[in-house]
Parts: structure tokens; C-alpha cells; sequence
């Protein structure tokens, strides 16, 4: 909320700017400008739907922030409350192994007075904060994520103050590059454990030359096959009918 008091002749003047919560049009501008301009003793009003703020040139001695709340309630809005100026942090968090993990370490620091939010992520190992720096600094979230039984790495603390959007972004590009040589290490980890196992899903017959089989090896697939083939016999066979019986006669 910003105040500017001046003295316009013999009549003290001032100009307040304040938030306006609830707005979604122009007719809703113009319905809370008509409520502000019919107070005793304001000048002017102007209401940005964009910034979703309005400004008052009033006299304090006649009128003040209490009957603006009222004129603006009256047209079905009200005055919201401004955010304090924000911080945000990033940094390292050792010991967590799993997501209830980073929901334990994001309670301790949510539960801090002044911080606005926090979000803490189990793949990159940092927790990202945006806090009031009047009310709460870094020693606070040190204390509470070591008292959810974790600990903060000082190395990792990328800016202690407003992150803009080229800090963000170079924030992210960190995260985006540790997140893929993850996704890669994971990729490759996944070939070669299927390159291992294709021997025992290709079903040819292993042995000397067989793909994937080195030489002289047999695996059970193969080995039953073996068996198979030897106990048929020969080609036409396979009916188990006996073959002609060799006579055992001597000679006379």
C-alpha cells in the first residue's frame, strides 16, 4: 500500500494506491470507481484492472482507508492484503532416499513463519524456497530441515535474494541437465541388462556359431530340444513302429 500526502492550497491532499481483489471486467472498474468517488473528500479514484489496484487522491482530515474498505465492499469487492516483497533459495538437501522423504523436509520448512513456499525434489536433491527475509533466513531452514533428521549442503545455496527470470532459467537448465544424464545412464543400464538376457528369449539352438550362444555353450531351451530330437530317432520314425528285426539264424 503506497501513501503520498501533499498540500494542495489550504486543503491537505494524499494518494494512496491499494489492491483490489475480485475484479473481472471494465464494468467491474467502473462500479468501483463510482463507490470510491462518492466518498466525502476524495478528489479522484482510478481503479487498473491489469495491476488489479486502485488509486485515490483524497483528504485525510474528511476521509480515510476505512471508508475506502467499505465503498469497495458495498460494490461486491474487496481489499486484498499485499504480499510482502519475497525472496527465494535453492539448495542442497543430503540423506533423502525417497519421496516421503522431500514431503518431510517440505512440511518443516512450509511450517516456518515467512515462508511463502517451499518445494523440495527427491531427483535433483535441492530444495527451492521463497520466504519473507524480514521474518526468516537461511539458518531457519537449516535448523528445520536437520530437525526432519536431513541436512542442507552450503555449497549448493545458488542466491540469497530475488530470483529473476534469467536466475530461474539458468536454474533450470541445471536441473533439465541433471535430470537427462540421469535418464541416459538409465537408458543405457536398461540396454545392456537386455542384450544380457537375449540368449534365453531368441530360442535358436545354442552352440558353437549359434547367435548369442559363446562356443560350447548350452542353455536349458536348447538342451530340451537336444533331447527331444534324440529320443525321435531318425527321420520317419516317429511313429515308434520297431524297424525290421536282423535275423539271428547260423548258417547250416
Amino acid at each position: 500500500m503506497a501513501v503520498d500526502t501533499r498540500h494542495g492550497g489550504s486543503l491537505e491532499q494524499a494518494q494512496e494506491s491499494f489492491p483490489i481483489a475480485g475484479m473481472t471486467c471494465a464494468s467491474c472498474v467502473s462500479r468501483i470507481e463510482r463507490n470510491l468517488k462518492k466518498l466525502d473528500g476524495v478528489t479522484d479514484a482510478s481503479v487498473n484492472l491489469t495491476t488489479e489496484k486502485a488509486t485515490v487522491r483524497y483528504a485525510p482530515s474528511a476521509v480515510d482507508l476505512e471508508d475506502f474498505r467499505r465503498a469497495v465492499e458495498s460494490a461486491g469487492y474487496r481489499i486484498a492484503a499485499e504480499r510482502p516483497a519475497t525472496q527465494r533459495v535453492a539448495f542442497g538437501i543430503t540423506g533423502m532416499t525417497c519421496a516421503s522423504c522431500a514431503n518431510r523436509i517440505g512440511r518443516a520448512l512450509r511450517a516456518l513463519p515467512g515462508v511463502a513456499s517451499a518445494e523440495v525434489n527427491p531427483a535433483t536433491e535441492k530444495a527451492t524456497v521463497e520466504y519473507d527475509p524480514a521474518r526468516v533466513g537461511l539458518p531457519d531452514f537449516r535448523r528445520a530441515v536437520e530437525g526432519a533428521g536431513y541436512g542442507l549442503t552450503e555449497a549448493e545455496v545458488q542466491a540469497e535474494g530475488t530470483t529473476g527470470p534469467m536466475d530461474m532459467g539458468i536454474a533450470g537448465r541445471r536441473e533439465l541437465a541433471t535430470l537427462r544424464a540421469k535418464t541416459i545412464f538409465a537408458l543405457a543400464a536398461g540396454a545392456l541388462i537386455l542384450l544380457g538376457s537375449l540368449p534365453m528369449w531368441s530360442g535358436f539352438p545354442c552352440g558353437a556359431g549359434s547367435p548369442g550362444c559363446p562356443a560350447g555353450s548350452r542353455t536349458p531351451t536348447c538342451s530340451g530340444r537336444s533331447r527331444r530330437r534324440s529320443s525321435s530317432g531318425p527321420a520317419g520314425s516317429s511313429t515308434g513302429a520297431p524297424g525290421p528285426r536282423r535275423s539271428t539264424a547260423q548258417p547250416t
